[in-house]
Formats: C-alpha cells, sequence, structure tokens
C-alpha cells in the first residue's frame, strides 16, 4: 500500500504568506505565523498553499495542525473563495475535503484561508490526501504522514 502526502512542505517550514497576508518566522521554533497585512484592502487571506496541483473534480483531504490554538477564522478552499467541506475542526486542527472542479480558469491549488482581520495561525504540519489515502490513514488510526515514520506506508 503506498499513501502519499501530497503537500509539497509538510512540516510548514517555509514562508507561504500570500494573498494579502504575512509570515512572521519564530527564529526559535523555525515556525511561521501567519495573519491579514494591516494595510490589506480586505477582510480575507490566503496562505499556506498546499502544494503540488491538484487534479480537477477529484476529492481530496486537507489536514492543517496548529502549534497554537486558532485566533479567528480559518478554512480551506480554493483560490476563488469556494470553500471545502468542513469534516472537522478543533481550536489545534482542520481537516475539510476539498474538490476543485475544472470550470472558468479554477486555479488548480488548495489554500489556507484566513476568513477575518483578526485571523491569526501558526501551522505546524500539513496534508493533502486523496479520499482513498486519507481513509487508509484513518483505518489505522492515524492522522499525519510522512516519510520519516510509519514504515508500514512508503511516500
Amino acid at each position: 500500500m503506498r499513501i502519499e502526502n501530497l503537500c509539497l512542505d509538510p512540516s510548514a517550514a517555509k514562508n507561504h504568506a500570500g494573498w494579502r497576508t504575512q509570515g512572521v518566522q519564530d527564529p526559535t521554533t523555525g515556525l511561521w505565523t501567519y495573519s491579514i497585512k494591516e494595510d490589506a484592502d480586505g477582510e480575507t487571506g490566503t496562505c499556506l498553499i498546499f502544494g503540488s496541483t491538484v487534479e480537477y473534480d477529484v476529492p481530496y483531504v486537507a489536514v492543517v495542525d496548529f502549534a497554537t490554538p486558532i485566533v479567528g477564522n480559518v478554512a480551506i478552499g480554493r483560490f476563488d473563495t469556494n470553500l471545502g467541506t468542513k469534516i472537522t475542526a478543533t481550536d489545534t486542527k482542520i481537516v475539510y475535503r476539498i474538490v476543485v472542479p475544472n470550470a472558468n480558469g479554477n486555479s488548480p491549488q488548495v489554500y489556507l484561508w484566513l476568513q477575518s482581520r483578526d485571523t491569526v495561525v501558526t501551522p505546524k504540519r500539513v496534508g493533502l490526501y486523496t479520499v482513498d489515502d486519507w481513509n487508509a490513514l484513518q483505518s489505522q488510526n492515524l492522522t499525519w504522514f510522512d516519510k520519516t515514520n510509519y514504515p508500514l506506508f512508503k511516500q
């Protein structure tokens, strides 16, 4: 069985500040904290592109584990602000199901959305899985997979 985390930066080690957001790195932990820029022209913004381009019309499961409790509102969705379906959420983890339809120039990317000006998040792990891979992980009572653990699976 091969389970693959499709996120290109599963440890969230790089700065992924995007549209209307800023990232600040903690020199002690190396983690990035994201918020909406003070001079942003709106109330929402994106950060943490989940990495590889996804296939159109295929369902995926996106997971973010945060180092500190979420302040404000976050969601996972496409660039056109259409959000995925929330599977579960706690103050330090969110799991969404997302499909990117092949229509009208949709970007085949998945983003973490900061949904209000007061939102502050510090991601520490990120996962993007096919639904089959997610179900296989869940059947083993696992949420995370990377190449350094779980020798049963190969990445």
